[in-house]
């Protein structure tokens, strides 16, 4: 895959407890084999991807994060810019899910420029062992005003790349395209301005 800097690219990251698959999410969303055994991640790293929209190719970092509560202060250090972040919890953890409002928290503490967050309940396939409902999680995700997704890194890996991509979309259109829209109505106005000024003071010096 093609490398792009960090700072020209979208950045996503993904917050939530260890154990709840973010780094499997994020390796099979790039095309990177599931790991049934994949260990907790003891440092944050991350992945390029990329995607088309509306005819223009735009590069994103997804950044893995740590889950554990002795390096939780060091992610805030990796939520600097961050332009949509994703909160995960797992299905069969009720612990991981209550959690969500601390990393809700963090997140909004952290992070001061315009984002798109979202939740996901990972490892929807582990539907035996579930204690978290869907119902319970879409009322919450609706009381934050965040989009929802379940999805199984394991059996559906496509459904969280869509979602993901989705998100960024979403950015894109809300933060960048937008803001593009607001400047060319701006110039537009302005130029409209001085170009009905110098029609004045020509007509001005006409009648002189």
């Amino acid at each position: 895959m093609e490398n792009y800097s960090a700072e020209e690219s979208i950045k996503v990251i993904l917050l939530g407890e260890t154990g709840v698959g973010k780094t499997n999410l994020i390796n099979v969303s790039q095309g990177k084999d599931f790991e049934l055994n994949n260990e907790s991640s003891i440092s944050s790293s991350y992945l390029y991807g990329q995607l088309n929209h509306l005819e223009k190719e735009y590069s994103y970092v997804l950044w893995d994060t740590v889950g554990q509560e002795a390096y939780r202060s060091l992610n805030q250090l990796f939520m600097k810019n961050a332009k949509v972040v994703i909160f995960v919890y797992s299905i069969d953890s009720s612990k991981s899910f209550n959690e969500l409002d601390y990393w809700i928290k963090t997140a909004n503490e952290s992070i001061n420029e315009d984002c798109v967050m979202a939740i996901v309940g990972n490892k929807c396939d582990l539907i035996d062992s579930q204690t978290v409902s869907d119902n319970e999680a879409e009322t919450y995700a609706e009381e934050k005003d965040m989009k929802i997704k379940f999805a199984s890194a394991k059996k559906n890996p496509l459904g969280f790349k869509n979602f993901l991509e989705e998100l960024i979309k979403d950015y894109i259109n809300e933060y960048i395209l937008n803001n593009n829209d607001d400047n060319k109505k701006k110039k537009n106005k302005d130029d409209k301005v001085v170009l009905n000024n110098e029609n004045i003071k020509k007509k001005k010096k006409c009648c002189k």
